[in-house]
């Protein structure tokens, strides 16, 4: 009996440390794989270091999990800095993640009779025909002298990041210990928490440069703090904070340990390098070397690693252009002695060396420039969802006054069909005297603590109003703009406009002003404006990501799918054209006259906006050049690139039947571009839609009798948007509860076998 005792313990031994030694395989979009492998390093002129990689790779699904092991090959490091573009060499073994494909409703055969085109959010035209080549962006040399080019960020209750309190006041320009070298310092402190810190234990700190850069080298010259469960991180991202798409080195403090990888909306890919021999906490460089297809890690010159990307092979990098950030945290669930507070790291410089680039990749497109209107929608999307001011009423702390009449506005209301979905409101501007005031009565709002200020605003029967949007704080105007640069000239009668200002292009006065605490709305001149319109003011920091593996295509692959028809109809319509083909397959191809309407019918059920959240929709236009742009705003010389397209699209559901209509141009700032694939993941809420709503059909409608073009149309799909990303670090509750729970059938089986 003893035996059988003995042989059934020890094979739940074998169980438990089979269970260490190799995480399970589930559904979890956290699910963790694991590969070692050798990387062989770069010569350099310092003290040898045995080097180890383990690679660990967050994805969606389920993906394979291999161990290679090699003999560990010495290299030679460097403790000192080094400066100057990494080497080219790669690794002999290198170790790139890999993404099992989501699985799709009912997706077609790829059998396309062209090869596919590799476009993202927006790709240009003639991709076909050579393109010069240029700098991808300005060269970047930060020497940590002032200020000038950083914001401090700064937590709030809506934006609160890390498991530690980001404070302004935890950065400072200054010298090093030796007084000759200029240095950013973080600084990670105790003091006065956590009573002024939003109940957190540390305050901490980050800095964001106001670069935009694009592909290139990216190297950072750092003195880390070598104290243990304090986390430097040095990234290039298209958000930072809680808005997710980055590519990163992450230095835990008191150990020998390089974290590396990138992270794609929300789908971390992370590696580590132990360096034996090295001393993190001394000054050292880190830089990656960064192109649409590879990403190369360089720790004081030695290959980390080193990984490709393609359309195929599962891995996605992230999409300029990236602003640079570091930060110095706590690790989550874990203690700091006090006695080694405060600490702080130490950043001596950043250089951005640009990458090459030509017309028709990422970073030479124009509609990928900031500068233009298109690049809320064309630039990368984010995890980060908007911040209601207004959305059927003000949010907390938010009221309307001024000197000005405002009323709200629903389905009851007289003035009804300027409603949108549930409450909107009106405010009258009879002279250039009055004001909408929208003020926030608690603290006042860093003013770089979001992107955009965004919000839906129609003329009314008059129309043609010229407006500007001050900032304010305490009761004075601090910056301006115009509505009309953000739409393209002034408001057309009974016509919504989604309006996105950046905070980028509203210029503070004085520029020392930090932050505010009002919104006011006014003429721009001494006019009779009659009452205007407005609904869902928000702050946002981009496009929410869709969610990849919830996509229902309705049309893809230049197939119909899941029950959509084309029966209904009108005019010259081709659900089959080879005109213009989308990724090397055939498209809608809709000719603009408005007795035309295009009409995808949802023949097999419908789209069920209480299971979907957005529209993902794939078009290119190409304009007629013998039909006059109709916006007297947009200067000739801008035709080719943009044009006011009349063009609606329009939702019908069942009982309540044909909803109003949205135009294609209003939506995207009074432009649609011209000759370019452009990408839009639009949220049925700006269609229009109400929740819970069951969709029968999609039109696409013009009112103009003269053909203005034609209007391809690639792929349409329903999808939902991604989880809000939560910032996950080593040492986490979960981890660290199943490691203790592990850990503890394991001492009590070792127990047993000697009773």
């Amino acid at each position: 009996m003893k035996e059988y005792k003995k042989i059934i313990l020890y094979s739940f031994l074998v169980f438990l440390i089979l269970c260490f030694a190799k995480p399970s395989l589930s559904d979890d979009p956290l699910t963790t794989s694991t590969t070692t492998t050798t990387a062989t390093a770069l010569p350099t002129t310092s003290a040898a270091s045995t080097a180890k990689v383990t690679t660990t790779t967050t994805t969606t699904g389920s993906p394979a999990s291999t161990t290679t092991t090699g003999a560990p090959t010495s290299t030679t490091g460097a403790s000192t800095s080094t400066t100057g573009a990494p080497s080219s060499s790669s690794s002999s073994n290198e170790t790139t993640p890999t993404a099992t494909p989501t699985k799709k409703p009912v997706t077609p055969t790829p059998s396309s009779t062209s090869s596919s085109s590799s476009s993202s959010e927006v790709t240009s035209s003639s991709s076909e025909s050579s393109a010069g080549e240029h700098p991808c962006a300005t060269d970047v040399f930060d020497s940590m002298s002032n200020s000038g080019n950083f914001q401090e960020s700064v937590s709030s209750s809506s934006n609160d990041p890390y498991d530690c309190y980001l404070q302004s006041s935890n950065v400072k320009f200054t010298k090093s210990g030796t007084g000759t070298t200029n240095v950013a310092r973080l600084i990670l402190d105790s003091a006065g928490c956590p009573t002024s810190c939003l109940t957190h234990s540390y305050s901490c700190a980050e800095i964001q440069a106001q670069s935009s850069l694009n592909y290139g080298t990216y190297t950072f010259i750092a003195k880390v703090s070598p104290i243990k469960n304090v986390i430097t991180k040095l990234y290039a991202s298209t958000g930072g904070n809680s808005q997710y798409s980055d590519i990163y080195f992450q230095i835990f403090g008191n150990t020998t340990r390089v974290n590396y990888g990138y992270t794609y909306f929300g789908q971390k890919v992370n590696y580590y390098k132990d360096l034996t021999g090295v001393v993190i906490s001394s000054t050292n460089t880190y830089s990656f070397d960064f192109s649409k297809t590879q990403l190369s890690f360089y720790f004081n010159g030695i290959l980390l690693g080193k990984f490709d990307s393609s359309a195929y092979n599962g891995v996605v990098f992230p999409v300029p252009p990236l602003t640079y950030y570091t930060s110095i945290t706590s690790n989550p669930q874990t203690k700091i002695s006090p006695s080694s507070l405060p600490t702080y790291s130490d950043i001596i410089s950043f250089n951005y060396t640009a990458g090459v680039c030509t017309d028709s990749s990422d970073g030479g497109n124009n509609w990928h420039d900031e500068n233009s209107l298109l690049y809320f929608f064309t630039s990368n999307c984010t995890n980060y969802r908007p911040i209601p001011i207004f959305n059927d009423s003000f949010n907390d702390g938010w009221n309307a006054g001024g000197n000005t009449l405002i009323k709200f506005i629903n389905s009851s209301s007289t003035q009804s069909q300027y409603a949108r979905i549930g409450t909107a409101f009106s405010f009258s501007l009879n002279s250039g005297a009055e004001y909408l005031l929208i003020q926030y009565n608690q603290t006042a709002i860093p003013i770089k603590q979001n992107k955009y200020i965004m919000f839906w605003i129609n003329g009314g029967q008059l129309g043609n109003q010229n407006l500007v949007v001050y900032l304010t704080l305490a009761g004075k105007k601090i910056g301006s703009v115009n509505i009309g640069e953000y739409i393209h000239g002034s408001l057309l009668p009974q016509t919504w406009y989604k309006v996105i200002i950046p905070f980028s292009k509203i210029t503070i006065t004085p520029s020392t002003t930090k932050t505010f605490n009002g919104i006011l709305i006014t003429g721009a001149s001494n006019e009779f404006y009659d009452l205007i319109y407005m609904d869902d003011l928000y702050f946002s920091n981009g496009t929410v990501c869709m969610e990849e593996s919830s996509e229902y295509p309705y049309y893809q692959l230049g197939q119909l799918l899941n029950g959509a028809s084309d029966q209904y109809n009108t005019g010259n319509v081709n659900f089959k054209s080879v005109s213009k083909l989308f990724r090397g397959f055939p498209t809608i191809e809709y000719q603009l006259y408005n007795n035309y309407k295009a009409i995808i019918s949802m023949m097999n059920g419908t789209i069920d906006t209480s299971q979907y959240d957005l529209l993902r929709l794939n078009f290119f236009f190409l304009h007629d050049q013998s039909y006059n742009n109709p916006n007297p705003s947009i200067d000739s010389s801008e035709v080719a690139n943009s044009f006011f397209l009349d063009l609606q699209i329009c939702i019908t559901v069942q009982v309540v039947g044909n909803l109003p209509c949205v135009g294609l141009s209003p939506y995207l700032g009074g432009q649609v571009p011209n000759a370019v694939w452009v990408e839009l993941l639009i949220p049925f809420s700006d269609l229009q839609v109400y929740p819970n709503a069951l969709i029968s059909s999609i039109t696409f409608q013009t009112q103009v009798q003269d053909h203005q073009g034609v209007f391809f149309i690639g792929d349409i799909s329903a999808g939902n948007f991604v989880p809000p990303y939560k910032v996950l670090e080593d040492g986490s509750n979960a981890f660290k509860l199943l490691s203790n729970i592990y850990l503890l059938l394991l001492i009590f089986i070792i127990s047993l076998l000697f009773i």
